[in-house]
């Protein structure tokens, strides 16, 4: 018996199909029966394939599983964060007043004709409100190398 027009047809496309694409399977039994979407911009395209080859998979759906199953995530709270830096930030904005302050007086002690001995004063103790700031500041990337690392 011949085949009829449309089994013919039929059959033409599910070769088509194999053709096209030999993996793909129509399994109604498979273990992994489940879809899970993913949007990504085409930057973030990239970034995980490139990640998918140099990782040395076949498919991006085994590299994405593995990486979701297997990998590490990290949130880091950096409300605390923002909370500690608020000092620093004031004490840096209050460090620049007092040395535009400085400033100001070094230049009317000039003008003036105060000797150099108070103006040297000035200069030693914004010197050590430098140095202290300059210590808290260190003190803060360390704070922000050892969070990095997590």
């Amino acid at each position: 018996m011949q085949p009829t027009e449309l089994e013919r047809l039929v059959e033409r496309k599910l070769k088509r199909e194999k053709e096209l694409n030999p993996l793909r399977k129509k399994e109604p039994n498979r273990v992994r029966n489940k879809t899970i979407k993913l949007r990504a911009t085409e930057e973030e395209k990239e970034k995980i394939l490139a990640g998918m080859r140099s990782a040395g998979h076949g498919t991006l759906n085994n590299y994405i599983l593995e990486m979701v199953l297997a990998g590490r995530v990290v949130h880091i709270d950096f409300d605390g964060l923002k909370e500690s830096l608020e000092p620093i930030g004031s004490y840096a904005q209050e460090l620049n007043k007092i040395g535009g302050n400085m400033n100001q007086i070094a230049k009317h002690m000039n003008e003036a004709g105060i000797n150099q001995q108070q103006v040297n004063f000035f200069v030693e103790e914004f010197a050590k409100m430098r140095q202290n700031y300059d210590q808290a500041q260190g003190e803060l990337i360390k704070e922000l190398h050892k969070i990095r690392k997590l």
